[in-house]
């Protein structure tokens, strides 16, 4: 009786396992949670079975077939994952398949508008995510590290502020910015303001949560060439003829981000900075 109860339960769960492997990219959810559960009572339950098989033979077939069921579904789901979509769908993208590379030719590029009829107010309360072009993954980033993002906020008043994160960390920098002929410039101020979080903070909540320097350096100008990726504001910058950073167009609101820095006492740090000599 245990021997057809082992063979039921193994057969119910190899129909539900390869189903659940074909149908994982198109199914809903909260039925993808009843299988998955499902999956795991019957395994938890053959296993159980398996104590009242008698003799070594019984149970070791029984669990090499246990074996055989929750591996046939994952390899069918692998296998059908690139064969549908050129890489492992279930997988976080850095694991991506030979395919996938080659498919990068066929994403949105950006193209340059050597003539449009873009103004300075068109780039006045904008928000940009900044990066350098290994993490671009055609319109989009893709950071791979903690400390490769950026965030580019250009106000009403041709002001700015430029944020690099790294973990927990910021250095903000701040400038002007012009506009002319397809050409976005940022003129840096060499004001700098670094916050550093405090993880001490994690075991004290009464200590500072974060440590300020406040730096000056030589004022500086950079320049991005506008264009436009998959109907996308995008910033290129290039130097020795090549492309090393971009910037894309995002949602973030500018004004929030002004009311935070207003609040942290960080937009009263870069007016008590003292322009370098």
């Amino acid at each position: 009786m245990a021997k057809k109860i082992s063979f039921f339960l193994i057969g119910v769960t190899l129909i539900c396992g390869v189903f659940l492997a074909f149908q994982l990219s198109g199914l809903n959810p909260h039925l993808e949670n009843i299988f998955l559960g499902l999956i795991l009572v019957l395994v938890l339950a053959e296993l159980v079975s398996l104590f009242f098989l008698e003799g070594i033979i019984q149970k070791s077939v029984h669990f090499l077939a246990l074996a055989a069921v929750v591996f046939i579904p994952i390899s069918i789901r692998v296998f059908y994952s690139i064969q549908e979509d050129g890489y492992l769908s279930g997988l976080p993208r850095r694991y991506y398949t030979n395919s996938e590379f080659r498919d990068d030719a066929e994403k949105p590029a950006p193209t340059f508008l050597a003539n449009n009829s873009l103004t300075l107010a068109d780039f006045e309360n904008t928000s940009w995510v900044v990066g350098y072009t290994g993490h671009l993954l055609g319109c989009e980033f893709e950071f791979a590290c903690d400390c490769c993002k950026g965030e580019l906020f250009l106000l009403e008043n041709s002001a700015f502020y430029l944020v690099d994160y790294c973990l927990a960390d910021r250095s903000i920098t701040s400038g002007t910015f012009s506009y002319d002929k397809s050409k976005l410039a940022l003129n840096f101020s060499g004001k700098c303001v670094s916050d550093t979080y405090n993880w001490e903070q994690e075991m004290d909540s009464t200590v500072t949560k974060m440590f300020y320097i406040d730096s000056q350096s030589t004022p500086h100008a950079v320049t991005f060439e506008v264009g436009d990726c998959d109907h996308n504001l995008f910033l290129g910058h290039s130097s020795s003829e090549k492309m090393d950073a971009a910037a894309i167009k995002s949602e973030m609101s500018t004004q929030d981000t002004l009311h935070a820095f207003q609040k942290e006492g960080i937009v009263d740090r870069f007016e008590a900075l003292q322009p370098a000599l």
